[in-house]
């Protein structure tokens, strides 16, 4: 199984399906493909886990999985906040000149 996404636009409308619900220790996605509920868990170091097929192939050393299911409830967490959200691969993030005086600016 391959260990990147490469299709990250697919995978995020995919995951605008789902239905997520918040608990104390977490979160639970149900898909809105399969109808299985999953468990996606915050990572001390940043992102998600996930106990989906996708999450369970995690390197032990990253955990992170950026899995459907993961990407809901970074959906969800935005909803709440405000906030908008634009996926992309690793290899197409921009470069960020911080110019000072609270100006940032992304270069692709």
């Amino acid at each position: 199984m391959s260990k990147q996404i490469v299709n990250v636009q697919e995978i995020w409308r995919k995951a605008q399906f789902d239905t997520v619900t918040e608990y104390t220790w977490g979160y639970k996605v149900k898909s809105g493909q399969s109808g299985e509920t999953y468990r996606v868990f915050p990572l001390e170091t940043g992102g998600f886990a996930c106990t989906c097929k996708w999450g369970s192939h995690r390197l032990d050393e990253d955990q992170r999985s950026a899995c459907h299911h993961a990407q809901a409830v970074v959906g969800y967490i935005t909803r709440k906040t405000g906030k908008t959200v634009l996926p992309l691969r690793a290899s197409d993030v921009p470069e960020i000149y911080d110019l000072g005086d609270g100006v940032l600016v992304l270069v692709r």
